[in-house]
């Protein structure tokens, strides 16, 4: 991966699978990301966070800055992830604590997987629900637990815990790398039919880049598949604006086709060459 020295090892993604899939095993598709926070702290924070897995359920439900951050299952995912940061002062000065917990209604990963992969654990215990927990240290400060419940078979929870100095930001590169994955996610569950899910992604990444014509156009066509034909229109008509302004002819092209289908469209589109989106805003308004 582009930007990623030795020292920052790749950060190894969810795997991507068709929504309500069976005889999924959640566990195995994301143990390589949980390891990669594990070994790289710093990406455990909300923005890096919210690339990967979507906004969180609580993003908007205080004004005041948040601690903790949460995301539930959706599509058919039975993963639960819940992010918490904390500050404090200990005998060697300021410090931070970051915890992701991922728990699983079924993870189909065994202890002895996760041991295939990393190895032996560094200590092994039983929590107050009697659970088998196994530890391992994979970065100073950083450890990954792994949960099974008695006789289960079956991992129940994976936890990456960091505390120590503080943290460095997150990289823009690795902001990024986040941002190309949230890209394949879209397209990913687009091509499978999981629209909702695609939708809300696809809605996020047009929030972060509100002048990506193309991903306007997919919305068109996300909101024309629903039914909302008005919605539709407007990103039809936003993207003749953005690329009229940007002098993109092939773009115009498209996004006066997809009017075309609607019946606002007919004859040749005067192609732009570049103009300022003040005086376009008549091809990008909300239609009533």
């Amino acid at each position: 991966m582009l930007g990623v020295s030795a020292k920052n090892p790749p950060v190894h993604f969810p795997a991507l699978v068709k929504s309500g899939s069976t005889n999924v095993a959640a566990g195995r598709t994301v143990l390589p990301f949980l390891v990669s926070l594990a070994e790289r702290p710093e990406l455990m924070q909300p923005q890096y966070m919210r690339l990967v897995l979507g906004t969180p359920d609580n993003a908007r439900a205080s004004a005041r800055p948040a601690n903790t951050f949460i995301w539930t299952p959706a599509d058919g995912s039975n993963i639960r992830y819940v992010l918490s940061r904390n500050t404090g002062y200990m005998a060697g000065g300021a410090q931070e604590s970051r915890r992701l917990v991922a728990t699983f209604k079924h993870s189909a990963l065994r202890l002895k997987d996760v041991k295939a992969r990393l190895g032996a654990p560094s200590r092994r215990y039983y929590d107050n629900r009697s659970h088998l927990v196994e530890l391992y240290e994979l970065a100073p400060g950083s450890t990954l637990t792994v949960s099974e419940p008695g006789n289960s078979f079956d991992v129940a929870e994976v936890t990456v815990s960091y505390v120590g100095p503080y943290l460095p930001a997150t990289s823009a590169q690795d902001l990024a790398d986040a941002a190309v994955f949230r890209l394949e996610q879209i397209d990913h569950h687009l091509r499978h039919g999981s629209n909702q899910r695609g939708l809300a992604f696809l809605q996020e990444h047009l929030i972060d880049n509100p002048e990506d014509i193309e991903a306007h156009l997919i919305l068109a066509d996300c909101l024309k598949s629903r039914c909302d034909v008005n919605g539709a229109i407007y990103e039809c008509r936003r993207a003749l604006a953005l690329a009229q302004a940007s002098g993109d002819e092939a773009m115009q092209k498209q996004a006066w086709k997809k009017l075309g289908t609607f019946g606002l469209a007919t004859g040749d589109l005067p192609l732009v060459k570049g103009v300022s989106l003040s005086a376009l805003s008549g091809n990008g308004s909300r239609p009533q």
